[in-house]
């Protein structure tokens, strides 16, 4: 349920390639709902959901991004005013999962060192498709020091629990108090478009 009465606001970006399943991440933790047809995001969207978090009523604004090359540079000039970042990969897809580590590296060299970060593994309910195995998944995000969490945006598991795993990171890390900095103008961008592939 949606309220105006939070204590303050969390900005997210969540960023990876095209088709991993972003744009139904966010749909599915801020309305409760999945859409089989996949439209690629353009450009920006932005929706905003509100959970209880350490005793604290927290506005989740999320900042979906194109996974497209050319919005990349789109998306690094958003890196300086979230708190934390949501990865996504597709566990079905081999591809997505090596793009992780670019991913990774832009956000590390464009964000300030207040970034969190969390790596979601999405579409796990796709068993027999799968081609990368957990364990390996595992190993790399200890490598890289992220926290890892697989989800699935069609059942709704773990999708809550990321998101809230990634904002009690930031809450843990930072002292945040109700200050205008937390507070990202979306009428800086474009109204965002979806188009189907």
């Amino acid at each position: 349920m949606q309220t105006d009465n939070f204590d303050l606001t969390l900005k997210l970006l969540i960023v990876g390639d095209s088709s991993v399943g972003k744009t139904n991440f966010i749909n599915r933790f801020t309305e409760n709902k999945f859409d089989n047809n996949y439209m690629t995001t353009t450009g920006i969207d932005i929706k905003t959901a509100n959970l209880q978090i350490k005793n604290k009523n927290i506005r989740i604004q999320i900042w979906d991004t194109a996974g497209q090359e050319k919005y990349r540079s789109i998306t690094k000039n958003l890196f300086l005013k979230v708190m934390g970042a949501i990865i996504v990969f597709d566990v079905t897809n081999e591809k997505s999962f090596i793009n992780l580590k670019a991913w990774i590296q832009m956000i590390k060299e464009d964000c300030g060192p207040h970034m969190q970060l969390i790596i979601v593994g999405n579409k796990c309910d796709l068993v027999e498709q799968r081609k990368i195995n957990e364990e390996e998944i595992m190993a790399y995000a200890k490598e890289q020091k992220i926290e890892y969490i697989e989800t699935s945006c069609k059942t709704g598991e773990n999708v809550k629990k990321a998101v809230t795993v990634l904002c009690e990171k930031i809450l843990d890390t930072k002292e945040i108090s109700d200050d205008p900095s937390f507070v990202l103008d979306s009428s800086t961008f474009v109204n965002p478009k979806k188009k189907k592939l």
